[in-house]
């Protein structure tokens, strides 16, 4: 444990996004006798130094409601003076703080930088009521979102996030932790609105932490009694994304608050039975195909007029305990034909018959425990049926003579073929055939 003294309360623990090997440092945010403070250690928690927030104009105390860390030194703390909501910035840990910055009349809930935070100086705070606002000037300044709202667009306490790709969609998303408060997004200089995102959840659901990891899969907890976390692959998608419940792993009753997250891990904290959930996602991205190759020509055994001995193949997904597998004509998988798709928990699967001389897509996706994205499209061409069969008679030997009356008929064989059709004619043409 390490030394932490002085301590009233703690209400908030957090880490610079450049923790590591070279960045150990650990803040933390609390009271001690009687005041708000900043605790800030460098040798990863072993040992910290007090340091007491107070507004740099009038020197009154202020407590840390919210925050977000820039790095080792910088970060911005959401505040409440009794009649704004306040945001402060400090870039020497806590020693002292800019000039507050005035984000609505209630209480700020969660703060969230910009993935290109260093460049756009872009945060967005949500507050108690329902309120969004944007900082385009390294908090400088608030604006709600949207800016002609004049009333709250959302209900009580928000949590927002950014896409990771803000830079180029401008994306970002709320969730509130009220009954039906939902998930919502909003394209910053598009939209007039927010956007609701999560019509298939079930009546009731509280979502309680919210976050985008980088890749762009959405995860959002939900604080309903065995509610999980719902995962989206596809928060950005314009018909509306789809989300997936991740209940695996949790005990019955589990109800989890919180979210936070490091690159594909993340943590919650199931409040039932007292414990610190955490979950790597390894399947955030698709599956590599092996083969056939992409664009492959006249590939299979022709088989009774139809194409065989296709196998589908693609490299495992660590994690990964099933897969789907999908073949269409189509590029578009909208109408994939009877037998052409199913699960299978090995890396390969069999085609059935296919038709010959076919052009045929193909993509793979892992299906369990949760679902991966799809694949790219790969192509394959089916063989052609007048040259696929290169059968070749061999005894008797063409123009032979001294042919005994009852020969041996020899021929090459041909892979699959487990029957043949046997022609013997006087002329060329087997107009006149004496054996068939």
């Amino acid at each position: 444990a390490g030394n932490i003294a002085g301590v009233d309360s703690l209400n908030l623990v957090g880490l610079p996004p450049q923790y590591g090997a070279d960045c150990r440092t650990v803040f933390a945010a609390g009271e001690s006798n009687g005041s708000p403070c900043v605790w800030q250690s460098t040798d990863d928690g072993q040992n910290y130094r007090r340091r007491f927030s107070r507004d740099p104009d009038t020197g009154a105390p202020f407590a840390i409601d919210a925050w977000a860390i820039a790095d080792d030194n910088t970060f911005y703390t959401g505040s409440f003076d009794g009649s704004y909501g306040m945001v402060y910035q400090t870039t020497n840990g806590g020693f002292f703080y800019s000039e507050g910055a005035m984000a609505g009349s209630q209480s700020l809930y969660f703060l969230a930088l910009s993935p290109g935070y260093e460049r756009d100086g872009t945060i967005l705070a949500g507050n108690t009521n329902g309120w969004v606002y944007l900082s385009s000037d390294n908090g400088t300044s608030f604006q709600p979102l949207p800016g002609d709202a004049a009333s709250p667009p959302l209900t009580d306490s928000i949590t927002v996030a950014f896409d990771p790709e803000f830079d180029s969609n401008r994306t970002v998303y709320t969730a509130s932790n009220t009954a039906d408060g939902g998930i919502y997004h909003f394209v910053i200089s598009t939209d007039t609105a927010w956007e609701s995102i999560d019509g298939t959840m079930p009546a009731g659901t509280i979502f309680n932490g919210l976050t985008v990891i980088p890749g762009g899969t959405l995860y959002a907890v939900n604080y309903d009694s065995d509610g999980g976390m719902e995962r989206s692959l596809n928060p950005t998608y314009t018909p509306g994304p789809s989300f997936e419940t991740v209940t695996r792993g949790l005990e019955d009753g589990a109800t989890l608050s919180g979210l936070w997250q490091s690159g594909q891990q993340l943590w919650s904290v199931d409040t039932t039975n007292i414990r610190l959930m955490t979950f790597y996602d390894t399947l955030i991205l698709p599956a590599t195909q092996v083969s056939p190759d992409d664009g492959t020509p006249g590939i299979g055994s022709l088989i009774d007029h139809t194409v065989r001995n296709i196998n589908l193949d693609w490299e495992t997904l660590e994690g990964a305990t099933s897969y789907q597998w999908q073949c269409d004509y189509e590029t578009d998988f909208s109408s994939i034909p009877t037998g052409l798709e199913g699960t299978t928990t090995s890396s390969s699967v069999r085609l059935p018959a296919l038709e010959p001389a076919t052009t045929y897509y193909w993509r793979i996706r892992a299906s369990a425990p949760v679902i991966s994205p799809w694949s790219e499209k790969w192509s394959f061409t089916t063989s052609l049926e007048t040259t696929a069969i290169a059968l070749k008679p061999e005894s008797p030997a063409a123009g032979a003579s001294g042919v005994p009356i009852k020969p041996l008929f020899q021929w090459t064989a041909v892979a699959g073929a487990n029957a043949y059709e046997f022609l013997v004619s006087r002329d060329a043409n087997f107009k006149g055939r004496i054996q068939a």
